[in-house]
């Protein structure tokens, strides 16, 4: 008989808002009146340009062009700290390319009013060349296969960014050199990669930072603090993150929950350090719109489950259930061992369980014994 584990994620529903970003007029460089502007560029979703006032899009605009040539000082006329603050994360969120650049920066303030920024670099311009080319040569090899479709290009990207990395920390694990170089990263690493290739591909991605919303991500991660990505699939908007999709305790397996989730999915798990999109169609979510999601048992539901993870060849049987109904369903589920039975029937031995209800592991009560990993 085949092992299998059965993964069950429950959640709590809740949104945001939805915001226009499709286009952003030109910002004057000069703040009033100047020749010198600066238009986001179109291969990007500069997600985070969006979010800034006129006077930090202003400052985003000197940035970006100074850090890509590796400016030692970037003088910035009248401005201020929190504005420069601002600006630089917003550039270093919705440009991955910026391998070469640290978070961390000095800058000195004039009586006038004025500010000179001046940037921290991992690397001089010769070694950043001689990255940028294997990533160059690595991405081009990555995208040859790219599948047609948005949705499965997406996906197969966020296979193979699992696939391929080993969370670990590193010198440069905030940035996708770690993964391209090194092959282990952590969150941040795993999240610039995805979207760096995701643009790449032609989709429409950014990162978004905050914090997992787990009693475990402590003892996982040592920190609750987490990245994962924002993306526009058919006009809509849906969140990956491919560090928690990168399952290991149960054997390789790369886990759908965290794959094209919906904002109302998300916001139980994760909480955001700034904006966010709200997905307009949650049934558009890849649990929900494959007929993975849970209201009742229901060994129709079920029983798709099961001839979707045969289909992959996989060993782990992914389901997600209705909005706080993750302890009842347990119970439904457990409820004379049927669970256990119908698994049984279609030829596979349950090895361990895990439920997880917002979050937090649920799998030790009510699960036979003989089924507890």
């Amino acid at each position: 008989m085949k092992k299998l584990c059965v993964l069950l994620l429950a959640l709590t529903l809740s949104g945001c808002s939805l915001l226009d970003v499709l286009s952003e007029p030109a910002v004057d460089l000069n703040g009033g009146g100047g020749t010198a502007t600066f238009s986001p560029s179109n291969e990007t979703m500069n997600y985070h340009y969006h979010q800034l006032s006129e006077e930090e899009q202003r400052l985003y605009g000197l940035l970006l062009p100074a850090l890509e040539e590796m400016a030692e000082a970037i003088e910035l006329g009248q401005t201020d700290g929190q504005a420069l603050q601002n600006a630089f994360v917003a550039v270093m969120q919705d440009n991955p390319a910026l391998f070469h650049v640290e978070n961390d920066y000095t800058y000195e303030e004039y009586s006038d009013g004025t500010i000179t920024m001046k940037p921290q670099y991992y690397f001089d311009a010769q070694r950043k060349a001689d990255i940028q080319e294997q990533i160059d040569a690595q991405t081009e090899t990555i995208l040859h296969d790219l599948p047609a479709d948005t949705q499965e290009a997406a996906w197969y990207l966020y296979e193979y960014v699992a696939e391929h990395a080993e969370y670990a920390s590193g010198p440069q694990d905030q940035s996708m050199v770690s993964f391209f170089l090194d092959g282990q990263t952590v969150c941040a690493g795993y999240a610039k990669t995805y979207q760096y290739l995701m643009e790449k591909a032609g989709i429409p991605t950014t990162y978004i930072s905050g914090e997992l919303n787990s009693d475990e991500a402590q003892a996982l991660y040592g920190t609750s603090a987490h990245a994962w990505n924002m993306v526009n699939i058919g006009g809509d908007y849906y969140y990956m993150d491919v560090t928690s999709g990168d399952v290991t305790q149960y054997g390789p397996h790369v886990c759908h929950q965290y794959f094209m989730m919906s904002s109302q999915e998300m916001d139980e798990m994760y909480t955001a350090d700034g904006a966010v999109e709200e997905t307009a169609d949650p049934q558009g979510s890849y649990m929900q719109n494959h007929g993975l999601y849970l209201e009742t048992y229901d060994e129709t539901v079920l029983q798709n489950a099961i001839d979707e993870m045969r289909a992959r060849g996989d060993q782990v049987l992914e389901l997600r259930t209705a909005p706080r109904q993750g302890e009842q369903l347990r119970e439904e589920l457990l409820q004379g061992n049927r669970i256990f039975d119908l698994l049984q029937r279609n030829g596979f031995e349950v090895v361990s369980v895990m439920c997880k209800v917002g979050g937090r592991d649920k799998c030790a009560a009510g699960v036979p014994d003989e089924h507890k990993l």
